[in-house]
């Protein structure tokens, strides 16, 4: 039996709010913008997918309004008329109209494959080699708390959800105040869960090299991105020199930037 073809392609912008305003390290949000995208069959099948960046253009460059349009006006039109099996080809052909904007491509890419997989009435999972596990564990984002704050709500996630990892953010204030805020809620938890900050590349070398020891010898177990983008050097350092886990995030936005880092040792973890 032929593969239903792809016949409209459909986008809508949702402001989600949030449970409590989450602060970055640029900015606090009180609502999380998504790029809600919806794929028709001509079986009537009807696929969905959620293009999102945290908060905005200063992560990466994309923001939802402008995956709306390059979804509505490039994609979709080398998309429409094709086979729901043609997906890996479909999504190849996407580089010859579009660079880059990965993120409102793969919006649209996760819709086509919850379109075929409803169309073949099979689990989205099944269709991607079979379903590996029943849960995951999840780190919680605490965004910028002040330590009270930041305590009651780990203690509520641990009972209400059972979250074992905890995610802070930095680069907002002054790193000493920073550092000290950070040192007293991994004191306050005794051990009972794991701390991770993100510091959202704002630090220099000479910053990072200070802070992150104590941090390290406060127990924080992972720090993600915490020096520009575009200076792996400093950032191989700091993985080289710390002793603590690495997470590159902001310094990864396609394949190519990856094996950048990977080639380079400048991270123990992508993000």
């Amino acid at each position: 039996m032929s593969a239903p073809i792809i016949e409209a392609i459909e986008t809508r912008i949702l402001d989600v709010p949030l449970i409590r305003p989450h602060g970055f390290a640029t900015f606090t949000a009180n609502e999380q913008p998504i790029l809600l995208v919806q794929v028709k069959l001509s079986d009537g099948s009807t696929g969905f997918g959620e293009g999102v960046v945290p908060g905005g253009a200063w992560w990466g460059g994309e923001t939802v309004e402008t995956m709306q349009v390059i979804v509505e006006k490039y994609l979709a039109p080398a998309t429409i008329g094709r086979k729901a099996s043609e997906i890996s080809g479909i999504v190849h052909d996407w580089e010859r109209h579009v660079a880059n904007m990965r993120f409102a491509k793969a919006g649209l890419e996760i819709a086509l494959f919850d379109a075929y997989a409803r169309s073949l009435n099979i689990p989205l999972a099944d269709l991607l080699g079979g379903k590996f596990r029943d849960s995951l564990d999840c780190t919680w984002a605490l965004g910028v708390l002040p330590l009270e704050q930041a305590v009651a709500e780990v203690e509520e996630r641990i009972a209400s959800h059972g979250h074992q990892s905890f995610k802070l953010k930095m680069g907002s204030g002054d790193p000493a105040t920073d550092v000290t805020r950070i040192a007293e809620l991994v004191d306050a938890l005794e051990g009972r869960v794991s701390f991770r900050i993100d510091i959202n590349a704002r630090w220099d070398r000479l910053t990072s090299l200070r802070f992150l020891p104590v941090l390290a010898e406060a127990g924080v177990e992972l720090f993600e991105q915490p020096t520009p983008a575009d200076d792996l050097d400093t950032l191989r350092e700091i993985t080289q020199r710390i002793g603590v886990p690495v997470m590159a995030d902001e310094s990864v936005c396609s394949p190519a930037d990856a094996l950048a880092v990977v080639k380079k040792q400048a991270a123990d973890v992508v993000a």
